[in-house]
């Protein structure tokens, strides 16, 4: 180990979605890594310290700082320095997105190690959060798109840039037929209808409100509409009441089914016909696109944030942003068209090449043996 580089995550680690799921990732597939040790920081217990853990990863306890409590800040940088210096030698530390980079950026500097900025969404002016990051250059930033990369240097300056896209949790394959019949029969879906999936935090800009006022204007088609994700914060929590409330209202009872959190992904998108998500907010590059696209399902979602260099016109529709009546044409089209749908299938299995691990991973292992080792 000796020879390789030292590197330490940092992550809050009390939520899990996209982050967390790049995070588990790097811990999975440490032969993709044949330059880098990979360890991982976390200052809460959960779901992303248990798969970190089980990967075998060596998961480091961080501290539970608060912005709004300055002494738990202090007892925090201090809990990372005495880490980085009994755990040493560390060649970096990389902060994914802008809470850590804050509260444990200063910390590292402190000790003469270089801090890198995971930018998994592009840095908003609106966010205090993001604000305070950008008052610091970090000495790499990695974005996971050319759209996160563009959008975050208006407001951080850096060093040096690297775009490595996000890789895939599993190879690129068409579902088994068997299985596919098996879980669509689970939920009582026959052969000749349409299910379509969205599966995404339960966040607001994520568009679960728009994709209900779309499906609404095609409620005269054949389709079944799941929609996976849990609560994992009180705003969440409320959020998914008023959208069961919504599904009332427009009378999709039965037709749009909320059917919470879903641990084995790809056995649910094998049963799926569509991946939808009509995005109100600019998504840096979803995990949930690469997974759909490896299955080998059509996606449907707006044409914001990294989700045009994702998905293009082999392997899925863009519909502009706010406009319910432009996203229910396009699955409209996807629904009547069962010879789109199967180009659109071939297309995703095909674009999904370029983001399975072995490509994107490896591409990550080269850029920081590039960057700290300048070879």
């Amino acid at each position: 180990m000796g020879d390789k580089i030292k590197i330490l995550h940092l992550c809050p680690g009390n939520l899990f979605g996209g982050v967390e799921r790049v995070l588990t990732l790097f811990a999975r597939h440490p032969e993709f890594f044949p330059a880098c040790q990979m360890e991982f920081g976390l200052c809460s217990e959960g779901q992303l310290k248990q798969e970190l853990t089980e990967s075998d990863a060596l998961v480091h306890n961080t501290g539970q700082p608060r912005l709004s409590r300055p002494w738990t800040v202090r007892a925090a940088r201090q809990r990372l320095r005495m880490l980085l210096s009994s755990q040493g030698p560390f060649h970096a530390v990389i902060c994914h997105m802008s809470w850590p980079y804050i509260i444990y950026g200063p910390a590292a500097r402190q000790s003469r190690i270089p801090v890198v900025f995971y930018s998994h969404n592009a840095l908003d002016r609106s966010s205090i959060l993001d604000h305070l990051a950008a008052r610091y250059a970090p000495d790499l930033l990695i974005a996971v798109s050319r759209f996160v990369a563009d959008e975050s240097l208006k407001m951080i300056r850096a060093a040096k840039t690297e775009v490595i896209y996000n890789a895939c949790p599993f190879p690129a394959g068409a579902p088994d037929p068997q299985l596919r019949r098996k879980v669509r029969g689970e939920y009582g879906i026959s052969s000749d209808e349409v299910l379509l999936i969205q599966m995404s935090r339960l966040d607001m800009w994520k568009g679960h409100r728009r994709l209900l006022l779309a499906l609404y204007l095609i409620r005269d088609l054949r389709w079944t509409c799941l929609i996976a994700g849990e609560p994992q914060n009180d705003i969440q929590i409320k959020y998914l009441a008023e959208l069961r409330r919504m599904v009332g209202s427009l009378e999709l009872d039965g037709r749009v089914r909320f059917i919470g959190q879903q641990k084995d992904v790809r056995r649910l998108l094998a049963a799926s016909d569509v991946l939808c998500q009509a995005n109100e907010g600019p998504e840096g590059f979803s995990m949930t696109f690469l997974e759909a696209l490896s299955t080998g399902l059509p996606i449907v979602t707006t044409r914001l944030g990294g989700a045009p260099e994702a998905i293009d016109g082999t392997c899925g529709l863009l519909a502009p942003a706010f406009d319910d009546q432009e996203f229910a044409s396009a699955l409209r089209r996807i629904i009547l068209e069962p010879e789109l749908r199967s180009a659109l299938a071939r297309g995703a299995l095909e674009r999904a090449a370029m983001f399975q691990p072995e490509v994107q991973l490896r591409r990550l292992n080269d850029a920081l043996v590039h960057y700290f080792r300048g070879t």
